[in-house]
């Protein structure tokens, strides 16, 4: 199989450089991922801090999808448990649409305590709320109708849908043992967190291997 390489490009706040620049910066190394040759672009996400905030991604990613052409578009850790798992299913399927089909979705669960606070999510939840907003997230993405109780019962479909189907692919982002077995369990691939240790990688990727599943990767991938 032939290696592909992907570029991830830090959100870095520098003394003295306003966002503007910043995110200007951003775009001109988006610009150069192409020519150069990477398989894709990844961006990651981060709430209320200086270094590496950029709180929506896909803001950013629909940039520089219309300053590209072949460049897959990727998220590391895109947060489900802090946004309606329905305004999240619209947003990738449009940005899939308007990008051709090269959107790769990095999702993850988030770990610092302020961004629960400030969203009211209790952070116990983040694992409940993550599973029960991929299950929604991909029935929307089928086509099929989607409940909400809170509605009535009332059924809503998603459109458009995502130009890849059945869905665009799907990585899970991982920092600590349980999250990296809720991927295995999953069956979807683990997105490794760039400041772990070697030994760290090595003991993760087999912990996910050791409860990777491929019943319950169809399981999930069918939910009607």
């Amino acid at each position: 199989l032939a290696m592909k390489v992907g570029m991830c490009i830090p959100f870095m706040n520098h003394a003295g450089v306003d966002d503007h620049e910043l995110m200007k910066g951003e775009l001109a190394l988006g610009d150069l991922a192409e020519p150069l040759g990477f398989d894709s672009l990844w961006l990651p996400e981060s709430h209320f801090s200086a270094r590496g905030a950029l709180p929506q991604p896909l803001l950013l990613l629909a940039a520089i999808a219309a300053r590209t052409r072949k460049l897959r578009l990727g998220t590391t850790s895109y947060l489900l448990p802090v946004r309606h798992p329905l305004q999240v299913a619209e947003d990738v399927a449009v940005l899939d649409r308007l990008s051709e089909g090269r959107v790769i979705l990095g999702i993850g669960r988030g770990f610092r305590s302020e961004l629960f606070t400030a969203f009211e999510v209790p952070p116990s939840e983040k694992r409940d709320r993550f599973r029960s907003a991929l299950e929604q997230i991909l029935r929307a993405w089928s086509g099929e109708p989607v409940t909400r109780d809170a509605a009535g019962g009332e059924e809503f479909r998603l459109a458009p849908l995502p130009l890849q189907q059945p869905h665009p692919p799907l990585w899970v982002a991982a920092f600590g043992p349980k999250a990296v077995e809720q991927a295995g369990q999953l069956g979807l691939p683990y997105l490794a967190s760039p400041i772990e240790s070697l030994e760290t990688l090595v003991a993760n990727h087999e912990r996910h291997r050791s409860v990777l599943d491929d019943a319950s990767r169809t399981e999930l991938l069918a939910v009607p």
